[in-house]
């Protein structure tokens, strides 16, 4: 049993609470102040999942909850724990902040099973069990799609220190920033990433593309409902997409982002939700209507949909031979197969939950193309002439860790450790990160419920700057907050790297076996949407035999 207090920016993510013995879950609500009704509009309803089956027969929750229960006073509800069935989550708290006294408060806790020896023990049923949400998330699995056969010189497997060919650099031109494709700048950057392992490259995207895609995204959220204009509340489930007509919106009092104010229907959106939501939650690109005429716009720049600028990117860019040979000099890895796609991560409903690769190593590279926060461009005078800023603005949003949405890489959990019993992470951070080399982070915790800790962004960017976090703190399923020991040996930090979102920006890592990578929920506070194109690779290491032919290692 546990007194659990939300305040702003707290939420619990989608689980189905089967740990151990525990049969039956319950919760007692006191919002305070009790004398006052908590609508639904300041979050913190407990969010109740429908289930269906996968392709392999396993039960699944719905990326949509089917119903939203706002908490009052001397509210008590309770339910039976079952495995693949009972999936609920807790929707973020949007206030009680400083002085404000609005508080989500309950007691929790669950009934369990009488154990053996105890009256009323029941030996455990022959029948197969379902997996639980923590089983089913560490089954998690990508799939991949491997590279055209050609037998052509240009997508002949690329060799370490070869060049880009004249054919590949024409391809290139068209999407990147012309420094990335220099001889001298490609090398240097290969060897900053046998040494360190990561690398974040700032103004991946050429100008032209950059300039035209940011206030395009902006306009898109705006268009949503997802923008600034939100002032923090919390968006329906159907914002930036189109749910099918089976599945509801989760908050029949929000309206629906595909009906304009008017209550006309608006362009239907190119945009789907990707679930199960007990793994993961964010919005991927529909695929293009068959009926639909293929159109080609050039320069990319010129063409005015966002999203088709992110389809191009994820269907062309990334998957090509010519970035293929691209990633091959800059890491001097060979990428096998990949797997890509363009994501929306909606402030207020979207995450993804930690998953780890069991047996082999990765190649991560995720272009991070969330629009920077727009600041105040000039301010007026007592003269009332208007001049330019020029002081730098304070830190705030994303930079600041004030919005969520960060990527997050995790050293293994200790595999003895008993699940029903919380526990920071320890792990020697020299054993995770591949090379051995990983950043320097503060302690974390794989994407659960509240955070309002604030870790640093830590990589290596292009200009060679190395950044270090600050300290950081983090807070469990049931509420307690973990302030890490500033004493506590530097080696036993779990977390290994942390980015913040940003524009234009390509993350490379090269992430090991067993270590754990997450996107952390994007809070309602976010005045719009992370946006990102995000690509893994199987890769295999490239070396040269005494014969001067390539082979895989």
């Amino acid at each position: 049993m546990s007194v659990n207090s939300y305040t702003k920016g707290c939420h619990l993510l989608n689980h189905d609470d089967v740990i151990g013995t525990r049969r039956v879950s319950y919760i007692l609500y006191m919002p305070l102040p009790h004398y006052q009704v908590w609508p639904p509009a300041w979050g913190g309803a407990l969010e109740l999942y429908p289930v269906k089956p996968n392709e392999d027969g396993i039960l699944e929750p719905e990326s949509v909850p089917m119903k939203s229960v706002a908490p009052s006073w001397n509210q008590f509800i309770f339910f039976e724990v079952q495995p693949g069935r009972s999936f609920h989550s807790v929707e973020e708290v949007i206030v009680g902040e400083g002085e404000d006294t609005r508080v989500r408060l309950s007691i929790s806790g669950w009934f369990h099973a009488a154990q053996e020896g105890e009256e009323g023990y029941e030996p455990p049923s022959m029948e197969p069990e379902m997996k639980s949400s923590r089983d089913q998330l560490a089954e998690s699995q990508t799939n991949f799609k491997s590279y055209s056969t050609s037998e052509t010189v240009g997508d002949a497997p690329p060799l370490p220190d070869m060049e880009l060919s004249e054919e590949h650099i024409s391809f290139l031109s068209e999407f990147l920033n012309p420094v990335y494709l220099q001889p001298h700048t490609m090398k240097a950057l290969a060897g900053r990433f046998i040494d360190e392992s990561s690398l974040e490259l700032h103004s991946f995207l050429s100008s032209d593309l950059a300039h035209a895609l940011e206030p395009r995204l902006r306009d898109l959220d705006a268009k949503d409902g997802l923008g600034p204009e939100r002032e923090g509340r919390i968006p329906p489930h159907s914002a930036g997409v189109d749910l099918p007509s089976n599945i509801s919106n989760g908050h029949t009092n929000r309206p629906s982002s595909a009906t304009a104010s008017n209550g006309t229907k608006t362009t239907p959106s190119a945009w789907t939700i990707k679930g199960p939501p007990h793994k993961h939650r964010y919005c991927t690109l529909l695929p293009p209507s068959p009926s639909a005429p293929a159109i080609s716009i050039t320069p990319l720049s010129a063409h005015p949909s966002p999203s088709e600028i992110l389809r191009v990117l994820q269907d062309e860019l990334f998957p090509s031979q010519a970035f293929r040979a691209w990633l091959a000099i800059v890491t001097r890895l060979l990428p096998l197969r990949f797997f890509v796609e363009a994501r929306r991560f909606r402030p207020g409903l979207d995450y993804t939950l930690a998953t780890s690769e069991e047996k082999e190593a990765r190649l991560d590279v995720v272009l991070g193309l969330t629009p920077e926060i727009k600041g105040p461009e000039n301010t007026e005078t007592s003269t009332g002439r208007r001049r330019a800023i020029r002081e730098k603005p304070p830190v705030r949003g994303w930079s600041a860790a004030e919005w969520g949405g960060w990527e997050c890489y995790m050293a293994p959990h200790n595999e003895e450790d008993d699940p029903a019993v919380y526990r920071s992470g320890t792990y020697k951070k020299s054993d995770a990160l591949a090379n051995g080399k990983p950043q320097r982070a503060e302690n974390g915790h794989a994407n659960g419920s509240v955070p309002n800790g604030k870790p640093a962004s830590n990589s290596v960017s292009s200009d060679g700057k190395s950044k270090s976090p600050s300290p950081s703190h983090s807070e469990d399923a049931d509420g307690d907050v973990e302030i890490p020991d500033a004493e506590e040996d530097e080696e036993d930090d779990s977390t290994l790297l942390t980015v913040q979102p940003g524009f234009n920006r390509l993350l490379l890592v090269l992430r090991d076996e067993r270590v754990m990578r997450f996107v952390k929920y994007v809070s309602a506070a976010a005045e719009g949407s992370r946006w990102d194109v995000c690509a893994e690779y199987e890769v295999g290491m490239m070396q040269e035999d005494e014969g001067d032919e390539a082979g895989e290692a």
